[in-house]
């Protein structure tokens, strides 16, 4: 898996959720 460095140092993992297809309000329920 692909990880972003943070200004903190912090790493996060990189996902694409493919959000182009995604209804309207999709995406906002499944990253919060």
């Amino acid at each position: 898996m692909k990880f972003l460095t943070l200004p903190s140092g912090d790493e996060m993992p990189a996902l694409g959720l493919g959000t182009w297809q995604a209804a309207k309000g999709e995406v906002a329920r499944a990253v919060t």
